[in-house]
This record gives C-alpha cells, structure tokens and sequence, in this order.
C-alpha cells in the first residue's frame, strides 16, 4: 500500500505476508493451565503446612488430593484415616485458620 506524504514524499506500508503462530496449541495450554492450577494448589497446602511446623504431612496431603478447600470439610474420622495426630490437627487447622479466616464457619472445632 502506497500513500503519499509531505514534500510528495511515498510512504510505503506493508503488512507482513505471514501470521504469528501461537505459542502453544489449545491442548497445550489447557495442560500448561492444569498444571499451574496444581501447583498453585500445591504450594497453598505446603505455606498451611510450614505454618504449622508440620511440613511432614504433604506428602499424605498431596496423595490424598486435599487442598485448602477440603480441608475445612474434613472430619475427625477423616483426619485420623489421612493419619494425622490431634495436636498436629489442631496447628494445621489453626495455621488455615489464619491463612483463610473466610473458609470457616464460626463457631468451628
């Protein structure tokens, strides 16, 4: 495309002939998505955990899929299959108490 400038000076303008590929493809990008999504999931249960002083526990939570938001759901029969002490029950509970005052009923155990 050709236009005429100031002086009569061309001005020249060209659209480049290809388009930019995306960097991904769509099935890509939905894995990329899935996977961040897990770990940002996964990195919220370890900063529970590590303000409990309980960082043993991860593994077992992470195996058994609980994240910051079963967590609140989860009952005593519950806690105790997943093998976690009373005490260290109590610390997680409190440090995502902390974290995430929103989650949970007044009046919790």
């Amino acid at each position: 495309m050709q236009m005429m400038g100031e002086n009569g000076c061309r001005i020249v303008t060209k659209r480049p002939s290809w388009e930019p590929k995306p960097a991904w493809s769509p099935a890509q990008q939905k894995s990329i998505e899935k996977h961040a999504k897990r770990l940002a999931i996964t990195d919220e249960i370890a900063a529970v955990l590590y303000d409990a002083g309980l960082r043993e526990h991860f593994e077992t939570f992470i195996e058994n899929e609980i994240d910051v938001f079963v967590m609140p759901a989860l009952t005593r029969r519950e806690w105790a299959e997943l093998g976690v002490p009373l005490g260290h029950r109590a610390r997680i509970k409190q440090a995502h108490k902390n974290r995430h005052p929103g989650m949970w009923a007044p009046g919790s155990p």
